[in-house]
């Protein structure tokens, strides 16, 4: 947790340079960009078997998702990096027990749309 902790303090750095020298890096849409890009790219590291390569790919994913989610909060798309990761380990959490107890898939993700649902029409109150 460190790690990302350390990721996310970099990321913030980043985002600050960015607002003075190049503000179209301080927005959502390049890191997207990036993303659709480098996600097809690492099936062809996988299959050249060039795990250097692919080691550097997935990094470069890692950051452009974590920037993206960044930049959506200065934004004001999201509340905060953190709400998103609480979110990430709830539902994962809540998946895991559902899989250990072989829940329908399709049931699941229904009870977890129905509870964003619910979410999202008290915030709009």
């Amino acid at each position: 947790m460190q790690q990302l902790a350390h990721l996310l303090h970099l990321i913030e750095q980043k985002y600050n340079y960015s607002l003075d020298k190049n503000p179209t890096w301080a927005t959502h849409v390049p890191y997207l960009t990036n993303l659709q890009h480098d996600l097809q790219k690492v099936e062809e590291l996988i299959t050249a078997n060039n795990s250097a390569h692919l080691e550097d790919m997935l990094w470069s994913i890692m950051r452009d998702f974590y920037n993206s989610i960044y930049t959506l909060q200065k934004e004001g798309y999201i509340d905060s990096v953190h709400n998103v990761m609480e979110r990430a380990l709830d539902t994962y959490e809540e998946r895991l027990s559902w899989i250990k107890e072989w829940t329908d898939r399709e049931t699941t993700k229904w009870i977890q749309k129905e509870r964003l649902f619910q979410e999202q029409v008290l915030k709009n109150k």
